[in-house]
């Protein structure tokens, strides 16, 4: 009964059951000394394949997800559909030979996947869905600064009139307790307003302007320049039910630096204003909403690459060296 329990203990050992599972791998294994190089290819493989689903689904963000929601949706389910498929195949009771490298290939992929959807979702209402509009949008000029903005709803960039300018003097910086930034805001005006006049047009930068009286956002030192890039407003852009996914916009703390510019100077702010960057090249601030997202794509992608890369070493590894009862199946792997 003694010698019995021993035996029992012995099987029962964590140590010994992984010494012996190592042992019976490198048995298994071909004397051809290549071990780390077939590693190093699964390793890369399960990599690569997983990548793919990521860069799909972030191309679809930047390329379809504006023109058709429905294509973009069809995509991802495909994806996951054969993330989960590859899984399914990958059972030795669906194929004659189990295949635990396509499980894990599935597993990945879908991780992928779901890192690819909240990337791109994250570049698209972060910058993406601005630089569209603004392509669908049009620009006007001779513009007055005393003309209503109700005409312009789907101007993108307006060229003002040559006696249209910026009034600094009457100009207030808003510093936001929540974010630490001033939000600057400066009225546009033409040779025809008087102080009663309703005031359309905003010119609004962050942190370029003193409390009151002083405004130096984008390109107002230079005497010449009269265009402007229109900033759109979170109705603009998305549907009231995705009015969340814009929520870090900037145009409501503009609007309060407004109100506090009404406040300080007896001006009246119209009811119907257009927000707008002063600046001599409007066509480089909007494309700068596509270089923001293309920066940051590649920015999350170079982590989510590393991170995958991580997880494909570590379940190469768990193959390689048996750890977790993974050890079994490999495509390398010859049965006894």
């Amino acid at each position: 009964m003694g010698r019995a329990r021993e035996q029992l203990g012995h099987s029962n050992d964590p140590l010994l059951k992984r010494g012996n599972a190592v042992l019976d791998y490198w048995s298994r294994m071909p004397a051809d000394r290549k071990e780390n190089a077939r590693m190093v290819l699964a390793a890369t493989g399960l990599t690569l394949g997983c990548c793919a689903f990521y860069v799909v689904m972030i191309f679809f963000w930047f390329l379809v997800y504006y023109r058709s929601f429905t294509g973009t949706v069809v995509c991802l389910l495909g994806l996951i559909f054969t993330c989960i498929l590859m899984m399914v195949l990958s059972s030795d009771k669906v194929s004659k030979r189990g295949r635990p490298w396509l499980f894990w290939l599935g597993v990945l992929s879908l991780q992928a996947t779901l890192l690819g959807l909240l990337v791109g979702f994250s570049c698209y209402f972060g910058n993406l869905v601005y630089y569209y509009r603004y392509q669908d949008m049009r620009p006007y000029s001779n513009v007055g600064a005393s003309q209503s903005a109700n005409g312009f709803h789907d101007g993108s960039m307006l060229l003002f009139t040559e006696d249209s300018r910026i009034d600094p003097l009457r100009s207030v910086g808003f510093a936001s307790q929540w974010t630490g930034q001033t939000y600057c805001a400066a009225p546009i005006v033409d040779s025809t307003m008087s102080n009663e006049n309703d005031i359309y047009y905003w010119a609004i930068g962050e942190n370029c302007c003193l409390p009151r009286g002083e405004f130096e956002c984008d390109d107002t030192h230079d005497p010449s320049t009269r265009s402007a890039l229109i900033i759109l407003e979170p109705e603009d852009i998305v549907r009231p039910y995705m009015r969340w996914a814009v929520a870090g916009s900037t145009f409501p703390r503009y609007e309060k630096a407004i109100r506090l510019q009404e406040a300080a100077y007896f001006t009246k702010a119209a009811r119907q204003l257009k927000l707008v960057r002063w600046s001599r090249d409007p066509v480089a601030l909007k494309d700068l909403h596509y270089t923001h997202a293309i920066q940051s794509a590649v920015g999350f992608s170079i982590a989510a690459f590393f991170f995958l890369a991580m997880e494909a070493t570590y379940f190469t590894t768990a193959f390689i060296w048996g750890v977790g009862g993974l050890r079994k199946g490999f495509p390398w792997r010859k049965k006894a």
